[in-house]
């Protein structure tokens, strides 16, 4: 709100807006924010709103702009007092100044509930700081608690081969795709998209079928959904895959990727493997020369 509106407005407190002199703030050369951290910490776990400091309100009209004092802290001292005293920090809180005073923007915090200094929990309510209930401030934990799942590094990446005539015939790898719920919150809803090169899926390996969604260019593309609720630092084996390698399609093993997409109620989380960095056999890429040759049908 701009001086000129705060003007012709009707300045009284409500359950978005307060109004503190400086007198309040500041006494005896000490600053005193126990009030206004209670106000801010209020709106933040309320709908949020809007704070002025230094006006001379008259019958609900801006009269003058208090002096303020030559000791009161500094914009950004202000900002980093309030930070200290309310917990845990309110993002996207903002100061700024106006005139002679201060105008502080509150949000409806996504981090919610906030503790005041006299470590209690306030909300809003038309124009009062009231003590929140315990079961107000549970439910506040529980909607602002959040799952965050990640996909983690790929295992059994050890090749088995099939062997004839001292050569390979066929390696075969298996491997395997873990997720983790590394959040504060049961995912229940989530799924893995997964993009294969097709001519390296081993089409014996029947598992896969059921999830094929289609085909994009050259890759056939799979998608999984979740079965069972992933728990807070649960760590989960979704998948194992079987991927064959040989002299037909070493060229596109050499060169082409795994695409791995994980969705959440929460986003998405997404990584990329070069097969040829990944997979190995006995520490080492097997090279072209030593598989069976054939001819490509």
């Amino acid at each position: 709100m701009t001086e000129e509106l705060l003007k012709l407005s009707v300045l009284k407190n409500t359950q978005k807006k307060a109004f503190f002199s400086y007198k309040t703030l500041f006494r005896k050369g000490q600053i005193h924010l126990d009030l206004l951290c209670r106000t801010i910490s209020a709106m933040a776990n309320t709908l949020g709103g809007e704070i002025f400091i230094g006006l001379k309100i008259e019958k609900f009209k801006l009269i003058e702009w208090e002096n303020r004092e030559p000791d009161f802290p500094s914009k950004e001292v202000f900002m980093a007092l309030i930070n200290e005293q309310i917990q845990p920090t309110i993002n996207h809180l903002k100061i700024d100044e106006i005139n002679s005073g201060f105008h502080i923007s509150v949000p409806n915090s996504l981090q919610k509930p906030h503790i005041s200094p006299n470590y209690k929990y306030y909300k809003r309510i038309l124009s009062k700081n009231q003590v929140m209930e315990e079961f107000e401030i549970r439910q506040l934990y529980q909607m602002s608690a959040k799952s965050e799942l990640k996909l983690l590094t790929l295992t059994k990446l050890q090749g088995v081969p099939i062997m004839s005539s001292g050569l390979f015939e066929e390696m075969r790898f298996y491997p395997r795709i873990h997720i983790q719920n590394l959040g504060q919150r049961i995912e229940k809803d989530y799924k893995l998209e997964i993009a294969i090169p097709s001519n390296l899926i081993d089409e014996t390996f029947t598992v896969l079928h059921k999830y094929l969604k289609g085909y994009e260019l050259d890759k056939n593309i799979y998608t999984i959904p979740s079965t069972e609720p992933l728990f807070q630092a649960e760590t989960k084996s979704i998948l194992e895959l079987s991927l064959k390698l040989n002299s037909i399609n070493y060229s596109t093993f050499l060169n082409s990727e795994i695409n791995l997409k994980l969705y959440s109620t929460e986003g998405l989380h997404e990584q990329t493997y070069k097969l040829s960095e990944w997979l190995h056999y006995k520490g080492q890429l097997p090279l072209k020369e030593s598989f069976v040759k054939k001819i490509e049908e």
